[in-house]
């Protein structure tokens, strides 16, 4: 199973008011209005390779947007296990506004600590690491493009081990950019060749 690259890529930029609030599980629609970077990210991805999506409209029409600057239409799997983290009643409110209040225990920890009826980061790290095991089974062969969400594209990198879970939460994981890692079939099994990459301008790590 060694050798491919997981191409992960964060859904485009949630429109309007919405895109200043938190969205998890939420589901905003997003803007692909900006169709030069559209089509510069689909330039940079490969032409055979297994589309995934999270269930979320944000990921299916970002994948669906992205085929279509390729002109290759392909069937996109949809794995709600690699949703974005359950933020509960936080749920479209801005960080601005809970950083004023008195929520000192997820502030403490904000790795361990699940917002009131939501999950914690550790929980969807656990949640992202068992989707990615299971992907990883179900379609064997070849490279995959996964358009999913910032949070579990931070936790892919965590899984992958260049940086620990708390540091992964301080990553900037931009709309429509591009996150490499690939498997290299060892003890380590990953490698990431490029994090939060520009579209049409790829890194090599």
């Amino acid at each position: 199973m060694g050798g491919r690259t997981w191409w992960w890529v964060r859904h485009a930029p949630v429109a309007g008011d919405a895109r200043l609030c938190i969205n998890g599980r939420s589901d905003p629609e997003c803007d692909l209005s900006n169709e030069e970077t559209i089509l510069a990210c689909a330039g940079c991805l490969p032409d055979d390779a297994t589309w995934v999506a999270t269930g979320l409209s944000r990921t299916e029409r970002t994948a669906a947007a992205l085929q279509a600057a390729k002109d290759r239409a392909a069937r996109t799997e949809t794995v709600p296990a690699l949703m974005e983290q359950d933020f509960g009643e936080w749920e479209g409110r801005r960080w601005g506004d809970l950083a004023e209040r008195d929520d000192l225990e997820f502030w403490n920890d904000p790795v361990g600590t699940a917002p009131p009826g939501g999950e914690s980061y550790a929980e969807m790290t656990k949640r992202v690491a068992g989707a990615i095991a299971d992907v990883g089974n179900r379609f064997p062969g070849g490279d995959l493009i996964l358009v999913a969400h910032a949070g579990p594209i931070r936790a892919a990198l965590a899984i992958a081990k260049p940086v620990t879970l708390g540091e992964s939460l301080a990553l900037e994981v931009d709309p429509l950019s591009i996150t490499r890692i690939r498997e290299t079939g060892d003890r380590d099994g990953w490698q990431v060749m490029g994090i939060n990459e520009a579209p049409g301008v790829l890194v090599s790590a």
